[in-house]
């Protein structure tokens, strides 16, 4: 079980030959909130440096797509008399007659009302239009993307990606863009995948998240507020850390501690989960059907 942040401090001290605290975080003494401090930001570099399998979760979500109707003018970015704009927001598409590619909303001025990224090139009324929503907001607690995770649940295909700016412009802009696959990108602090999916298709990837602690409850933040805080990283990488990095602050020769944190990490590291067998010999194909022996259309034509 690990040990309050209290626990831990009180180990740091020890081991540094300081007074032991009864309390921490609702202390004033400058010595310990610099030593709460420093264990944070180990607590962070941590999180960072290395996808520790506690950090490790998956993200589900369902497109969706509204179909509805409304006038248009040409000449004019205002879509009028839509029937309802209470599902709508800026992370959705358009699309429809006198509508140009790559149109998203720009505002939802009304319940009937939207204000477009592009001017229509045609008038119309009662116009047929779909919205496709392509931008997807992230986990709170996201931090990075286990890359290669994302996928296409409900077709079984994994998305591709992640597209540079380069690519994603030439994708949306181009006269040869879409295909049967979707592609995706982080934009804007945002899961963003074009072409627009058709609806109720269901999404997901793996991702590490910030939150590598939690309070008594088991609630995840960002880093340790109260004395009962318990960590999801090993304990001791925290106190060793922290103990280098007050040697570092105080100009003492931390030569020694970050030697001993460096390689408490390196052992953390290599035991925190299992690993894949590496084959010297010749390669072994992972997966029976993949991309390379199955078309993305046609198969078994």
């Amino acid at each position: 079980m690990s040990n309050t942040m209290l626990q831990n401090v009180v180990e740091v001290c020890q081991e540094l030959g300081l007074s032991t605290p009864n309390a921490v975080a609702s202390s004033s003494d400058q010595l310990l909130v610099q030593i709460m401090a420093l264990m944070n930001r180990t607590g962070v570099e941590l999180m960072k440096g290395y996808p520790w399998q506690a950090l490790q979760l998956e993200h589900r979500f369902y497109t969706t797509v509204v179909s509805d109707t409304g006038d248009t003018t040409s000449g004019s970015a205002v879509v009028t008399n839509i029937t309802d704009t209470s599902s709508l927001s800026t992370n959705f598409m358009v699309s429809g007659t006198g509508i140009p590619d790559d149109t998203f909303i720009l505002s939802v001025d009304s319940a009937t009302q939207v204000t477009l990224s592009a001017q229509a090139s045609a008038a119309g009324t009662g116009t047929a239009l779909t919205f496709t929503q392509v931008l997807y907001t992230l986990p709170s607690d996201f931090d990075r993307i286990e890359s290669g995770t994302e996928w296409d649940k409900s077709s079984s295909w994994q998305l591709l990606g992640p597209n540079d700016p380069k690519e994603w412009q030439y994708q949306k802009s181009g006269y040869i863009s879409s295909g049967p696959r979707v592609r995706f990108r982080l934009q804007g602090d945002r899961f963003s995948v074009f072409p627009a999916p058709s609806t109720g298709l269901r999404y997901g990837f793996e991702y590490v998240s910030q939150n590598w602690c939690t309070d008594s409850s088991g609630t995840g933040q960002a880093k340790f507020a109260a004395d009962t805080d318990l960590s999801l990283i090993p304990d001791e990488l925290l106190v060793l850390g922290t103990k280098a990095k007050f040697n570092l602050a105080k100009g003492f020769d931390a030569t020694s501690t970050i030697m001993e944190y460096k390689t408490a990490v390196r052992n953390a590291q290599a035991n925190d989960k299992g690993s894949a067998d590496i084959n010297l010999g010749r390669s072994k194909a992972k997966f029976l059907i993949d991309s390379t022996n199955l078309p993305d259309t046609g198969y078994g034509a």
